[in-house]
This record gives C-alpha cells, structure tokens and sequence, in this order.
C-alpha cells in the first residue's frame, strides 16, 4: 500500500495481518459523530486495539489531538475473521508535547474493508484533562 504511514499517525510502516475474529478495535473521537468513521478522504480508518478510559489516557495512547481531535467519546467496534489489517505503534507526536514518550498500537482498515466493522458502543471519556487548554493541532516549529 502506497499511504504516508508516518504522516498519519504511525511510528513506521505497519505489519500487514489478518483478524483472528476476536479483536475488538477502538476509536477516539469528538465533535461531529461521523468522526467515529474517520476522514472520508483518507484510504482507511484508524482505531487502536487498546482501550483508553479517559482523554489524557487516551491522548497519551493515540496522539491525536494534533490532528484536531478532541477525544470527548470512545467507540468500541468489532472486525470480522479474516479482514486485513495493518497493525503498528502509534507515533508519539511531537517530542515537545506533554504526552510525547508513550504511544499505542494503532491499526489501520482500508476504505474497503471499513464496511465490515461492527460499532458495539460509545461512551464518553472521563474528562481528566479539567480545564486545561489543550493546543489541537500540530505543534510549531521551533
């Protein structure tokens, strides 16, 4: 697959697998609910075989509040046998953030394939980050 791996949010180039059936995925997301589907424009969908319970957490699992997400709700899906999958680390995001050094897996459904993913359920992260401001996009160039 010829895709920007690391532009979109991965460490390196992912593994290529297939489901085994019993994955659950998950995705983080805010704003408008076609968000939990992912940008229309892009080849594939990115979701994480990790659940996070909070936005820190799941900042601190998916870094992807530097692609102007929010993470206010958590979707749980499920992903039939036999769907390919491309399964790697998530990338960190930028060094000069707070929750740069720890990072998730991050699993990749192509556009194809995204009609076979069952949403289970969404429930709203709990807001640990309080008040904080939270910068949404990459961060400047120093």
């Amino acid at each position: 697959m010829n895709f920007d791996w690391e532009e979109n949010g991965f460490a390196a180039p992912p593994a290529r697998d297939l489901a085994k059936g019993y994955e659950k995925l998950y995705r983080a997301w805010g704003g408008h609910p076609g968000r939990k589907w992912g940008n229309k424009d892009l080849p594939g969908v990115c979701f994480s075989l990790d659940r996070a319970e909070s936005r820190w957490e799941a900042e601190m699992l998916y870094s992807v509040m530097e692609y102007q997400n929010p993470v206010w709700r958590l979707t749980e899906f499920r992903i039939p046998k036999d769907t390919p999958l491309w399964i790697g680390k998530v990338h960190p995001g930028d060094s000069r953030a707070v929750f740069g050094n720890i990072s998730g897996s991050q699993v990749f459904v192509e556009r194809a394939y995204v009609h076979l993913v069952k949403e289970l359920n969404t429930t709203t992260l709990r807001n640990d980050l309080g008040s904080s401001a939270v910068h949404m996009g990459k961060m400047p160039r120093a």
